[in-house]
């Protein structure tokens, strides 16, 4: 993605200032991990029901999915495996800095089987209160808070599934919202 984007911008092909993005499912993960590294390298992002929360929902038997795709993700309980994990973990590598993340749109649904609903709010609320990882080891839960002039919104679904809202009318309803969004934060 860092790629993309240099290669984008050395074309000429785009402002810098306005890159924005879009992504799915565990494009979450490769867009979480970029905005951790690069919180600036985009103006706005679109992420709809991220897998962001490596750890979180892998360490969840529970869920569907989980025990499914050890051998995609990494399984939790093989403590080399778990540290590949959380070192590129978007909820876990959120920046406690004062560097500010791009605005985000991230959608849910209490109905994804996938991507469970409290992932995606985790994500949002860690870049909302600009409380990264090394802050909750430290417990000086003040230092560091972002201030956050970018929107981060969590739009919460309960009548779509993991693939968005069905019918003839959910997916134009979604990209109006998408769209209304990335034209409001990256222009303005």
């Amino acid at each position: 993605l860092q790629d993309v984007h240099a290669y984008l911008v050395a074309q000429g092909l785009c402002d810098p200032a306005l890159v924005a993005a879009k992504v799915h499912s565990a494009g979450g993960l490769v867009l979480g991990a970029t905005m951790n590294d690069h919180p600036t390298m985009f103006k706005s992002v679109v992420a709809c029901m991220p897998f962001v929360d490596l750890l979180g929902v892998m360490m969840d038997e529970t869920l569907p999915h989980t025990v499914g795709e050890y051998g995609e993700w990494g399984n939790p309980h093989v403590e080399s495996e778990v540290k590949c994990m959380a070192a590129y973990c978007p909820t876990y590598n959120v920046r406690a800095s004062t560097e500010e993340y791009p605005a985000v749109l991230a959608t849910s649904s209490l109905s994804d089987t996938r991507v469970p609903y409290w992932s995606v709010a985790k994500w949002v609320g860690k870049i909302r209160s600009g409380r990264g990882a090394e802050e909750g080891k430290s417990g000086n839960l003040s230092a560091g808070l972002r201030s956050q002039q970018r929107p981060t919104v969590l739009l919460g679904d309960r009548e779509a599934n993991h693939f968005g809202r069905g019918g003839t009318l959910g997916p134009l309803v979604e990209a109006s919202i998408e769209n209304a969004f990335l034209i409001k934060t990256t222009v303005s």
